[in-house]
């Protein structure tokens, strides 16, 4: 196996630089959990999830990655990967099945057909590149190293020997005389096949397809004692070709190289995630490369959505209600407000996940996006009640709110939802605004789903955004959010209209 260490998804450096050992914290609060089962579950040959588990630490990384993504995208380039990706799952797959069989012969003969697969799966893999034009330093690397690996010594002789070896084993006769329970295996001589001239003579007879008698035999890669018998006559009539066989297991023991075994792995991630994308692309919902800067502390999304949603929508061929954000030039907070089951909490998770898939250097769920590049991630959503720790719910979220606000810098970006909700309103007030007021002295960003209207309105630097409702029939949520200044009056005024209740319509009914 040759050594190497570039990689598709970071330059330089192995698969494992890129794993994360375990998803972090706020994976499931943002539903990231469920976006991350689905994608990789589109993947069976590799474990892809841990991939999405470490984000990455510079814009220059963010770029390479998208390059990889863009060529990706291309379908010539989608193709040939996807055709080379799928012969080493056969590769591997015959390696890992020729490691459990007990007979020495039939593991070599296993060993030479995964060598040929994988010699004609490189050759090919690298016809296609060639007559490609990449644009990424992701890929151009892989292809330069793919140029120059086919000519080396290693892999012309790999190749020139399996496919030698392969055609001798093609030329290996032998003839079976089976009689009552004693089976003679004697050397082929040039015996004409009857059973082609049988096959030949009764198919003019042949009006309609007839029952097949034949005993079913099971079917399993190991050989019966039987077959070993015979195998081990017919290697004393072909001693030649059996020892070349055991020769180039010797020589080729480790053929995979290296390198190309690591692109197989990584480029998975980028596979199965282009899979996601276009699934979704048929519904009408669009992906997009963030801008991302690494001092312009503003965001701008347009028709982001929560991917999480929209793989579970899509199994009923539905999608998911897009929505916008903004935070200019001094505001830092987004205060989200509105009818319960409005659409608030998915808003606000869509947009963790946007900022966390950014940092993956993913293509983001939304038509467009233009980001700050944040630090880190921090979410504070209500949580059960832990009874070890001894602790109220109150107690408990006010130490999860310390521990983020003592981690947090001005680069964090931090997601709050219903945060408080275990007291009362007028606590509830004072905590909120004290905390969001720490937001804002540090420099986060946060978005902060709350029932308490007033805290929209303590910072300049907040941006009010209300879930809408239907102006005729405000029971019925449009799941879309309206950046206005919140007024909880104006919601519970619409339902009094509707029912009747209003100061006006009681006091007209008393009248009569």
């Amino acid at each position: 196996m040759t050594s190497g260490s570039l990689s598709v998804l970071q330059g330089r450096g192995g698969a494992e630089d890129h794993f994360g050992s375990e998803p972090p914290l706020f994976f499931g609060d943002l539903n990231l959990d469920q976006v991350v089962n689905g994608i990789s579950g589109r993947c069976s040959s590799h474990e892809v999830a841990p991939f999405f588990f470490h984000s990455l630490a510079s814009l220059g990384e963010i770029r390479y990655r998208q390059e990889v993504f863009r060529d990706l995208e291309r379908s010539e380039v989608f193709d040939a990967v996807s055709r080379f990706c799928s012969s080493m799952r056969v590769v591997m797959s015959d390696l890992e099945q020729s490691n459990k069989l007990y007979n020495l012969r039939q593991r070599q003969r296993w060993f030479i057909d995964s060598a040929g697969v994988y010699s004609k799966a490189v050759s090919a893999f690298d016809r296609d590149l060639r007559g490609i034009s990449l644009e990424s330093v992701g890929l151009k690397n892989i292809a330069d190293h793919l140029s120059r690996y086919v000519d080396s010594k290693d892999f012309t002789s790999l190749r020139s020997e399996a496919e030698k070896l392969q055609a001798e084993f093609s030329e290996v006769r032998y003839n079976l005389l089976i009689k009552a329970n004693k089976i003679t295996v004697t050397g082929f001589d040039g015996e004409e096949d009857f059973g082609s001239r049988v096959e030949e003579t009764f198919q003019r007879f042949a009006q309609v397809a007839g029952r097949d008698y034949r005993v079913k035999y099971a079917s399993w890669p190991d050989m019966n004692r039987v077959e070993e018998e015979i195998l081990e006559i017919v290697v004393r009539m072909h001693p030649g070709v059996f020892e070349a066989a055991a020769g180039f297991s010797a020589r080729h023991s480790g053929f995979i190289d290296n390198i190309l075994a690591t692109f197989d792995h990584e480029v998975q991630f980028y596979l199965a995630y282009i899979h996601q994308m276009r699934e979704l692309e048929r519904l009408g919902l669009g992906f997009c490369y963030p801008l991302l800067s690494g001092d312009k502390k503003e965001f701008y999304v347009s028709g982001g959505f929560d991917l999480a949603l929209a793989q579970k929508l899509a199994r009923e061929g539905k999608a998911p209600v897009r929505n916008d954000y903004e935070l200019g030039p001094g505001e830092r907070i987004i205060v989200v407000s509105g009818p319960n089951s409005g659409g608030k909490t998915t808003y606000a998770r869509a947009f963790g996940q946007i900022n966390y898939l950014a940092s993956l250097g993913c293509p983001v769920p939304a038509r467009r996006a233009e980001l700050f590049f944040c630090d880190q991630i921090f979410t504070h959503f209500e949580i059960e009640e832990d009874l070890d720790n001894l602790r109220g719910k109150l107690e408990d979220e006010l130490v999860r709110i310390h521990g983020i606000l003592g981690k947090a810098t001005g680069r964090s970006l931090i997601i709050m939802n219903e945060s408080f909700g275990s007291t009362a309103s007028g606590d509830a007030m004072i905590l909120g605004r004290a905390v969001l007021s720490q937001i804002a002295e540090l420099g986060a960003t946060c978005v902060c789903v709350t029932f308490i209207d007033e805290l929209s309105r303590i910072s300049q630097e907040i941006v009010s955004v209300v879930a809408k409702v239907l102006p005729d029939d405000p029971g019925v949520r449009t799941f879309e959010m309206e950046a206005r200044p919140a007024d909880g009056q104006a919601y519970a005024s619409a339902i009094s209209d509707k029912y009747g209740l209003s100061y006006e319509s009681v006091m007209g009914r008393m009248r009569k």
